[in-house]
């Protein structure tokens, strides 16, 4: 059998590697006490390498593990795994805790904004780097990266043109562009990840603490991103091009945006289930395909989150659905909830089922350009004194159709009336008002809606005072679920096991007991596919999961499962 030249030196080398014992599904071994030695197998502790960029150009492709002991290690350029490779540490805190931590004589190559690869910890650029194929099946854990904050270098993780990259249980502290850049890659799953500080520097731009580009099939959960540095903008989520990303059960806090993404073509970005104490921004005039074109409704679905800034939601944007969220605005307290800041808008938006309280210069508002087909329904709404800066509830009066408003409750302060809005070019119907003026025919004004006001918010403080309450049965149909003849106006039916928020028992803003089986709200057949089987934590800090009862035609009853002490 004649053989070619490359099959003669592959076998050739594939008897070297079993030679020294780096065989399939092999473990290896880094230690601080090690020696980056290529005689060494990395197999044991004794024979084991010092650094994981040597480890990796050492390690063929997998299933392989890496394995870092305890200690801090520290790296002169950036690691590169192959295919099938999981690299473990031994924790991301205390003393026995894994630290990978740039040279301080790394050399940086260009501007943060360039993405040099070679500036990062974790590198993988497919085709740069002459893989033959998509870099794939890539696990990393239990490891903390961070920098000595008098030479950052740009990042932590690099991953460009690759497939199913998972990230978990990492922390990644003070970086000069971001924790992780992620781009053309799909199939990635990134969860219980703390980072810090890891856009400490403006090029440009602001980038994030993670920073993707154009992945799908991809999820994000369990995050807390957090920017301490005063005067920084630095961004908590950053990215564009999604295609089916799911954003859920993560927390974001610092000056800048939580989540910023302001480009097309963005299709099936769900946010759920997270705290944000900043702005989401996602203001894009146009959009590419109708996203229904790309297996999914909506370009965003932000839906079940605990939201604090009065400028909640930066549009423009198509195909939106901003629903079942308990907005409390506590910080930056000037700002309207859904702000439209020009642009041409054809819709649709669906806003309904929120929550939202302290309503500051405007629920909805629209600056200049067109803005039509939003449907602004089952929304319990509170607006505070805001001085002169109060506007109407609906602040915008020209270039719109085909606004319809239905079933909300509109509160404002005895002592500041608000108007309702441009009621010649909107179809308002069955809206409780109370210190609202300028109320068309078909609405409810000067109605005391009958809440509890009492209790935890926003359930059951904002829910009906009982089965005698003014807006039960008062609604409109309007394609949501109800019980009764009729919907009830505002975000909640009448009666704790049928209100349709599940925001914040998913939160673990409200407690339940340990072992037992809590009725959660009926949701709909897209809230069951986005929390089913979900893990959730309380404030207690106990960990549940979610499971649900079939109640007939796609509606489900939530319960929630306690699983054990945390």
């Amino acid at each position: 059998m004649i053989t070619s030249l490359p099959q003669r030196i592959s076998a050739v080398c594939t008897a070297m590697l079993v030679a020294i014992g780096i065989v399939s599904g092999s473990t290896y071994i880094v230690s601080t006490t090690g020696i980056d030695d290529a005689t060494r197998n990395g197999t044991s502790q004794a024979t084991a390498w010092k650094t994981l960029s040597f480890a990796c150009n050492q390690v063929q492709s997998g299933p392989h593990e890496i394995r870092l002991g305890p200690g801090t290690f520290t790296e002169t350029q950036s690691s590169s795994p192959k295919s099938g490779i999981t690299i473990t540490g031994n924790g991301t805190s205390g003393a026995q805790a894994t630290i990978i931590k740039p040279s301080t004589t790394w050399t940086l190559t260009g501007k943060p904004s360039g993405f040099s690869a070679s500036n990062y910890l974790i590198a993988i650029k497919t085709w740069e780097m002459g893989f033959s194929s998509r870099v794939n099946t890539i696990t990393i854990s239990n490891i903390q990266f961070a920098t000595d904050t008098t030479h950052r270098i740009d990042g932590a993780f690099f991953f460009w043109d690759c497939d199913k990259i998972t990230i978990h249980d990492i922390s990644i502290r003070d970086f000069r562009w971001t924790g992780m850049y992620l781009a053309f890659d799909s199939a990635l799953t990134v969860y219980n990840c703390d980072i810090t500080n890891c856009n400490t520097v403006e090029d440009g731009y602001w980038s994030g603490n993670i920073h993707t580009k154009w992945i799908k099939n991809s999820t994000f959960h369990d995050i807390i991103s957090i920017n301490t540095i005063k005067g920084n903008w630095g961004v908590g989520y950053k990215g564009g091009g999604h295609e089916h990303v799911n954003i859920y059960n993560s927390t974001f806090s610092g000056e800048g945006f939580d989540i910023e993404i302001p480009f097309e073509n963005e299709y099936g970005v769900e946010i759920s289930g997270c705290k944000f104490g900043s702005p989401i921004s996602i203001p894009k005039p146009g959009q590419g395909d109708n996203p229904n074109s790309r297996g999914s409704p909506y370009t965003f679905w932000i839906h079940d989150n605990y939201m604090t800034s009065s400028y909640t939601i930066e549009g423009p944007r198509n195909h939106l659905m901003f629903d079942h969220n308990f907005v409390q605005i506590s910080t930056n307290t000037n700002g309207r909830v859904y702000s439209q800041f020009g642009g041409n808008t054809n819709g649709p938006i669906w806003i309904h089922h929120n929550v939202i309280e302290n309503v500051d210069r405007a629920f909805i508002w629209k600056g200049s350009g067109q803005l039509d087909s939003m449907y602004v329904y089952n929304n319990t709404v509170y607006c505070a004194n805001a001085a002169d800066r109060a506007a109407p509830v609906l602040d915008s009066w020209d270039n719109m159709k085909g606004w319809m408003v239905k079933n909300n409750i509109f509160v404002a302060p005895a002592s500041q009336h608000r108007r309702l809005g441009p009621t010649y070019l909107i179809n308002a119907s069955n809206n409780v008002c109370l210190n609202i003026d300028s109320v068309p025919p078909g609405n409810f004004s000067n109605q005391d809606p009958q809440l509890a006001l009492a209790g935890a918010k926003p359930t059951p403080f904002y829910a009906p005072l009982g089965a005698s309450s003014f807006v039960v049965n008062k609604g409109v149909d309007v394609g949501y679920p109800f019980v009764g003849s009729a919907p009830d106006i505002g975000a909640y039916e009448n009666g704790s096991n049928t209100s349709i928020n599940v925001s914040i028992s998913r939160l673990g803003l409200c407690t339940f007991a340990a072992h037992s089986i809590e009725p959660l709200p009926i949701i709909d057949k897209r809230n069951r596919s986005a929390i089913l089987g979900r893990r959730v934590m309380d404030a207690k800090g106990r960990v549940s999961y979610f499971s649900d009862v079939t109640i007939g035609a796609g509606w489900y009853v939530g319960q929630m499962h306690a699983a054990h002490a945390h």
